[in-house]
């Protein structure tokens, strides 16, 4: 006997089988998969653009304080010859590491042209700049009588800084360290170069290369790397001529 219409929607409205339910969960499994990794990706996008250009406005704002700074180099108004590039400052300011290298610079100006090669303790006629522990610092001066001295930082996850320093020939010639009071007054120019990283850590999700990279300063010469971690980090290099510098 033939079963009705009837019956046989009934029987149909019962449920899901197993096997319905099985690939449905496939399915889903798979677009949930799917919107995950798209999430993952976009989110690791995010990561990377931040951190380099974090890092770029880091490593260029650092570049311009010590531009700025090095242009001003040799500042001497009335002529006294006694205003340049150091090996060290004056006491009592002579043990604070500031000094004229590859990786350091130190130097006076007449700021203010009060005369005759007098320098004002300050910050302004007395610069420095050195790297400690990933940081590029600045030495500073408070208001203090006699003032107190501390390094101050300008700007984090620096790894590397290097000075060239040029003569005034044509083309330049490269003043070696060490410098002696001779070759200090010989300084023309200065080719700054800054190794930065981002400041975040390695992200599993972005970072999956190591960074076995050689970085160097304009002549060519090693002066970080290779790191062998998955930071991620740039290198920078400009020339800031001394304005006043053989005047």
């Amino acid at each position: 006997m033939k079963k009705s219409a009837r019956q046989k929607r009934i029987k149909n409205d019962h449920g899901f089988t197993l096997i319905e339910l099985m690939v449905a969960m496939v399915i889903s499994t798979i677009v949930l998969a799917g919107i995950y990794t798209t999430y993952q990706t976009q989110v690791g996008t995010y990561v990377v653009q931040k951190d380099v250009v974090e890092m770029q406005q880091n490593i260029r704002n650092a570049m311009y304080y010590m531009q700025r700074s090095v242009r001003m180099s040799g500042l001497d108004p009335q002529r006294s010859g006694l205003i340049g590039f150091v090996t060290n400052f004056d006491a009592p300011y002579n043990t604070l590491g500031a000094t004229t290298d590859s990786t350091n610079i130190a130097f006076t100006t007449d700021a203010n042209g009060d005369g005759n090669g007098v320098i004002d303790i300050g910050d302004s006629e007395m610069i420095a700049y050195r790297l400690n522990a990933n940081r590029l610092q600045k030495l500073s001066f408070d208001q203090s009588a006699p003032p107190a001295t501390s390094w101050e930082t300008v700007a984090e996850n620096i790894d590397a800084l290097d000075f060239v320093y040029l003569d005034g020939s044509d083309p330049p010639g490269v003043l070696a360290p060490p410098l002696n009071a001779a070759t200090l007054d010989q300084i023309r120019s200065v080719q700054i170069t800054l190794v930065a990283r981002a400041g975040q850590g390695p992200s599993p999700l972005t970072d999956k290369t190591t960074d076995n990279n050689i970085y160097r300063n304009q002549q060519g010469t090693a002066i970080f790397g290779p790191a062998g971690d998955k930071f991620r980090r740039i290198s920078l290099t400009a020339q800031a001529n001394g304005r006043n510098l053989g005047l």
